[in-house]
């Protein structure tokens, strides 16, 4: 549904009489009640609010994430009043997301575009996610002109740089001559672009700062917005598992709790959560098909215990036999 648009009214006496003090609003939950409301309160862009209300959804209903949804809410809140506008020079919308792998950057990355698009922060819902080979030639000079052209192609959405890190973990003083190019070239792009795009770069905090921001002093400052992405714990990796089955239109005859403490047994497998909770998915189903083969139809798509214990062994299996061939590469 396309971001609704604001009529003109010239009967001023009738708005002021359609608008309402707002409520407290703390948390995610408050401000979708308000947005869904269709209430016009004091000093609130109520049309802004109204549109954005099924991306506050979308991100209320992730697992986990508490932190991240309560940076967002506020940031919100800070443009929802209209109080990015006061700045005429503009305010940087680039933001850092951080967090160990498969916990959801991405996911939280697409869900801003959509949100500074029906805010109408930006012309466009756009995004892309590149990584190191995307702006970084190998030859002295084309890199900038390479850089240049990837940034200027996202004005009005947003550029998604995934393992930021990379562009100097290639040598771990700093980076390559070929890497610092570009992050040269990325720090006055973003500087002359603080509103009209949104440069994301996610990965681990610390590498972010160690092997990035080190490559340009003025580099770090570009990004006021950091949204820090904690660990899942396996309370939370069960219940990731539970909605990835329903979302397949597959069921599980075993409960939460039965689930987070075969994933405690085995958080090893689990390193790289939402793409390791697929993955154990994908060899359960396996191991399930082999188990109902000949029985009644009535049975399938429902997942036992028997099918997730024999997945979690298949996934072993898998990454031995991975370990292994990397070993046999090495000696």
């Amino acid at each position: 549904m396309p971001p609704l648009k604001r009529e003109r009214n010239n009967d001023n006496s009738k708005r002021k009489r359609m608008r309402y003090e707002c409520p407290p609003v703390r948390n995610l939950d408050d401000l979708i009640s308000v947005g869904q409301s269709n209430i016009i309160y004091y000093n609130i862009d109520c049309i802004a609010l109204w549109n954005i209300v099924p991306h506050l959804i979308k991100l209320r209903d992730m697992i986990g994430m508490e932190n991240v949804k309560m940076t967002i809410f506020r940031q919100i809140i800070y443009y929802i009043q209209g109080m990015h506008k006061r700045d005429s020079d503009g305010e940087y919308l680039h933001t850092c997301i951080t967090g160990p792998p498969g916990t959801g950057k991405s996911t939280i990355g697409q869900i801003l575009a959509l949100i500074y698009r029906d805010l109408g922060i930006l012309g466009s819902g756009s995004f892309k996610i590149i990584h190191r080979d995307d702006l970084v030639a190998g030859y002295v000079g084309q890199t900038a002109i390479k850089t240049k052209k990837v940034l200027s192609s996202a004005i009005g959405g947003v550029l998604f740089l995934d393992e930021a890190y990379s562009m100097g973990s290639a040598d771990k003083d700093g980076g390559d001559t070929f890497a610092k190019e570009a992050v040269d070239t990325l720090t006055s792009f973003l500087s002359e672009h603080k509103t009209d795009m949104c440069f994301i770069i996610a990965g681990y905090e610390e590498d972010i700062k160690k092997y990035f921001f080190s490559l340009n002093k003025g580099l770090e400052r570009r990004f006021p917005w950091l949204h820090k992405i904690q660990a899942y714990t396996p309370s939370q990796l069960a219940k990731i598992t539970i909605k990835l089955i329903r979302d397949i239109q597959w069921a599980t005859i075993v409960g939460e709790e039965e689930l987070t403490e075969l994933i405690s047994h085995h958080k090893e497998l689990f390193q790289h959560a939402g793409g390791d909770v697929e993955t154990f998915i994908s060899k359960t189903k396996i191991a399930h098909a082999n188990r109902v083969f000949t029985l009644d139809s009535e049975i399938k798509f429902i997942l036992t215990k028997d099918d997730f214990l024999e997945g979690i062994n298949i996934v072993k299996e898998n990454k031995e036999k991975e370990e292994k061939r990397y070993m046999d590469m090495y000696n």
